[in-house]
Formats: structure tokens, C-alpha cells, sequence
């Protein structure tokens, strides 16, 4: 009986070794699985060519696309912005824009193909949807099955002032490329929504990108990305190259632009005025935001014929030229808010269009707190009424709310009230009920749980909870939905 007590003994001292063995080795492999999930991205490959005389890029690009849906497809859906440019009624302008946007008249854009491959077969392939902006590439793939997609295609630039575009001072690029869509487990299908004037549209994952653009020797090019090369060419052209993790690709290029550098920050100009507080303003702002939410990749800013006053794109702000002419108090502001853009919608990825206020409402809001810091309490408060009073004690229709998307809007000031100003005082409202240093820890939670990945509010909501232990759902949706109220009261001051 002793023997055998003691052979037991022994059998269980090794079973419990051995589960002991497994279990260090399945948290080791987990680490590993998840490093490699976390790095197991698309990958975009851009050859481009600028053809100077017919205003046209000649692109060839190969995606390699592994299917991460848990679904067997039959196709893979991308969006393809740039053919909303081909008609005067979808180019993506409100209204009253068009005749700024084309200050020559309307000028069709838009991408012609050349040829679409998967693993080097001809595909079929079609496009559709409003303004011809969605592109199906017919493919099977099981789950976890990589294939890679080719496209060879000429993109015609308007002479516009659009996010994709020419104009007197610089050539814009942006959405003019397939993107692939966004897998929705929701509706079991990829998720595509037209373009906007308003806000953004695209909902895209994060990607590894390498692009190379073959342009005339004096053109100074601004992109996503790191310039990882420059190489001189026959023929008066160089070549230069960007490589970046980022949910899309943009450039901006310019014959005229002088670079200008301070940190991390860096300004393409045609030597406006204001280019020197641009490049202070941006230089602090990215430091400020790093302290708080964590490190962002380079950032370049230039200076655009663009109709915005300011977009913001991986890496890259585009700055009207108007107003970096001008500096001053407006200037800053927008280069604060862009910076904070570089978080809430090229960082941190929501779906823009069904859901701006994680992308305009949080990057104005976070500007704000931008200016509580660098310039006190007091000019928090001044720019907070500035900025919200005016949208707070107008009507507007009762389906416009900070929870709204994009397509309920019809002009861009009412989606400025809404989204931006109204949203701001919803977040201000939050602030007051949970004070700013918790609100901000939520924020800065949300940021980095959800980096370099696509977010819902509902994840948003999550970070605010456990940042402070309390439930907030009910009264955020309640504040967006009812901030509007405030319309019915006299109000001379918001605090």
C-alpha cells in the first residue's frame, strides 16, 4: 500500500508538470499568435507615374488580401472614391460648393482600368453603386486564404479644388485607388457607403503600404508614410518612395513648395506668412497629444488649394492656402484639430460616415482640452461658447442629432452645429458630470485599446466605464440625442 501510495504520488507530481508545461506553452504560443495576428496586415504595393500634360496617374497596384471574415466569398468589394469625380451631380460637394470647388467649370475625373487580375488570372470584375464608387473583383477564398489582386489603371485628376484634384498650387491624391471595404459581422457582408462632401467617408483597416511615385524632378511630394527613398531618373524625374502601417494613402505635390521642419512636425508651403506658426503650432500639438494618448507616426503638413479649411489623412494635413496666409488665432485652431484627426480617424478607426462624433466631435472636443492646457481655463470656456453657444440655441430638424451620419446632412452648417459644436458640448456635458482628468483617462483608454484596429461607440463607451468604474452608455446617447434642448432656454454664457 506505501509502495503504491507512493507511486501515485510520483504519477501525479508529473501530470501536474506536464499540465503545467502545456499551460506556459499555450500562453507562449497565445503571445505569439496574437503578436502575429496583430501584424498580419493587407499589404497595398503602388508603382504611379505622373503624366504632367494630360494631368493623369498611371498606376499599377498589387494587393495581397487574406480573407480574415470566417466566411467562404465570392468576391471581394472595394471602394473607389475617385469615380464619384466623373459627374457634375456625384461629385462630392454640397451644393452651394460646386462653384468654388470648380472655379473653371466643372472638370470630370475618375479611374480607368486597364486590366484587374487575382493571382495573375483575368478576374471579372465590375463597378457599381452611386457614382460608380464601389468595384466588385469576383473571387473565391475560404477563410484565412491569401490571395493577390492586381490593378493597372489610369486616374484622371479634375481641375478641382476636391480632396482628389489640381489647381494652381498643388496636385491632391486621396481614395483614388481601390480600398478594400471593412468586413461587417453584423450584416454578414462588407460594409460600402458612398462618398460625402461631409466629414469622411471611407472605413477602411489598417494596411502595410509601400508606394513609389515616378514624378518630374522640381515636384516636391508630401505623403502618407515615410520617405524611405529618392532616386534621380532620365528625363528630368525622380522617384521617391513611402512606406507606412496606415488605413489609406494620400499625397499632395507641388513645384512650388519649400519644407520647413521643427521635431516631428514638418510644412510643405509655398512660402505663405503663416508657415512658421504652423509648424510651431503643429510641432506642439503632436507633442501634447503624444503625452496624452501616445506616440502617432510623423506628421506633414501642406499647404493646398483644397476647399476644406483643413482634412487630415494618415500622416498627412492638407491646410487651405487662405488660411495658412492668413495665421492667427483660426489657423491654430484648425492645425489643433487636424492634429487631433490624426487619433480619432487615421489612428483609431470608426466607421466616419455612420458615426462622426468619434471622428469630428471627439477631434474638436480634444482641441479644445488642447487650448485648456496652453492657454487656461478662461480661454477654454471663450472658445467652448465661441465655438458652441452660437449652434446651441438654434433649431434645426429633430432628426439631426450628434449621433446622426453623415447623409443626414444637407449643408456643411448644419453639420457644423450638429456634429462638431453640438457634439463638443455633449463631451463638455460628460466632462461636467464626470470630471475632466476621468474623462480624459476614458479618451485616452479608447485610444489605446483601439489603435491600428476599427472601433464602434460602443467600445468608446466601454473605455469611459472602465476608466472610471461607472456605467455611461444611457447618458451619452442621452446627451447626444437631447443636447439639443438647449434651443428652448435663454442662455448668455455655457459653462
Amino acid at each position: 500500500y506505501t509502495v503504491d501510495m507512493k507511486k501515485t504520488r510520483v504519477w501525479v507530481r508529473i501530470l501536474c508538470l506536464a499540465l503545467a508545461a502545456l499551460m506556459i506553452l499555450g500562453v507562449v504560443v497565445s503571445a505569439v499568435m496574437g503578436a502575429y495576428a496583430e501584424e498580419d496586415r493587407d499589404q497595398y504595393r503602388l508603382d504611379m507615374y505622373y503624366h504632367q500634360d494630360s494631368q493623369a496617374f498611371e498606376v499599377s497596384q498589387v494587393l495581397t488580401y487574406r480573407n480574415r471574415t470566417g466566411q467562404s466569398l465570392s468576391c471581394v468589394r472595394f471602394h473607389l472614391y475617385e469615380n464619384a469625380f466623373r459627374r457634375n451631380a456625384t461629385a462630392p460637394f454640397v451644393s452651394d460648393e460646386l462653384t468654388d470647388a470648380y472655379p473653371e467649370g466643372f472638370a470630370p475625373g475618375g479611374v480607368d482600368f486597364v486590366s484587374v487580375t487575382v493571382d495573375g488570372e483575368k478576374a471579372d470584375w465590375g463597378v457599381y453603386g452611386p457614382g460608380e464608387t464601389y468595384l466588385r473583383v469576383d473571387a473565391q477564398m475560404e477563410p484565412g486564404e491569401e490571395r493577390e489582386f492586381r490593378f493597372d489603371f489610369y486616374v484622371l485628376l479634375p481641375t478641382s479644388r476636391g480632396r482628389c484634384g489640381a489647381g494652381g498650387l498643388d496636385v491632391r491624391l486621396c481614395q483614388f485607388y481601390p480600398v478594400a471595404a471593412v468586413w461587417d459581422d453584423d450584416l454578414h457582408d462588407f460594409a460600402l457607403q458612398p462618398a460625402s462632401p461631409l466629414g469622411k467617408s471611407l472605413y477602411s483597416g489598417a494596411a502595410d503600404y509601400r508606394v513609389t511615385v515616378d514624378v518630374p524632378a522640381s515636384c516636391i511630394v508630401a505623403a502618407t508614410g515615410e520617405l524611405t527613398a529618392e532616386e534621380t531618373l532620365p528625363g528630368y524625374r525622380k522617384r521617391v518612395t513611402f512606406e507606412a502601417e496606415a488605413r489609406e494613402f494620400a499625397l499632395a505635390m507641388s513645384r512650388r513648395y519649400s519644407v520647413i521642419s521643427a521635431g516631428d512636425a514638418t510644412v510643405y508651403t509655398a512660402n505663405a506668412p503663416g508657415a512658421s506658426d504652423a509648424l510651431n503650432a503643429l510641432d506642439s500639438a503632436m507633442a501634447w497629444f503624444a503625452r496624452w494618448l501616445g506616440p502617432c507616426p510623423a506628421v506633414r503638413l501642406a499647404e493646398s488649394d483644397i476647399l476644406d479649411d483643413g482634412i487630415s489623412f494618415p500622416g498627412l494635413i492638407l491646410i487651405r492656402s487662405g488660411l495658412l496666409a492668413s495665421g492667427g488665432r483660426e489657423l491654430e485652431w484648425e492645425i489643433v484639430r487636424q492634429a487631433a484627426q490624426q487619433y480619432f480617424s487615421c489612428l483609431v478607426g470608426p466607421d466616419p460616415a455612420h458615426n462622426p462624433f468619434l471622428c469630428d466631435s471627439l477631434s474638436e472636443y480634444a482641441a479644445l482640452l488642447y487650448f485648456e492646457d496652453a492657454h487656461g481655463h478662461q480661454d477654454y470656456l471663450d472658445r467652448l461658447n465661441e465655438r458652441c453657444l452660437p449652434a446651441l440655441q438654434i433649431t434645426l430638424p429633430g432628426a439631426l442629432t450628434v449621433d446622426g451620419s453623415v447623409y443626414l446632412f444637407d449643408s456643411r452648417q448644419d453639420y457644423d452645429a450638429v456634429i462638431k459644436a453640438r457634439g463638443c458640448a455633449v463631451l463638455h456635458e460628460m466632462r461636467s458630470l464626470m470630471g475632466r482628468e476621468e474623462l480624459m483617462d476614458g479618451i485616452r483608454l479608447y485610444v489605446e485599446r483601439f489603435s491600428g484596429k476599427n472601433a464602434a461607440l460602443s467600445d468608446f463607451v466601454a473605455a469611459l466605464d472602465d476608466a472610471t468604474g461607472r456605467r455611461w452608455d444611457e447618458l451619452l446617447v442621452g446627451q447626444m440625442r437631447t443636447i439639443g434642448e438647449y434651443a428652448r432656454q435663454d442662455m448668455s454664457r455655457y459653462e
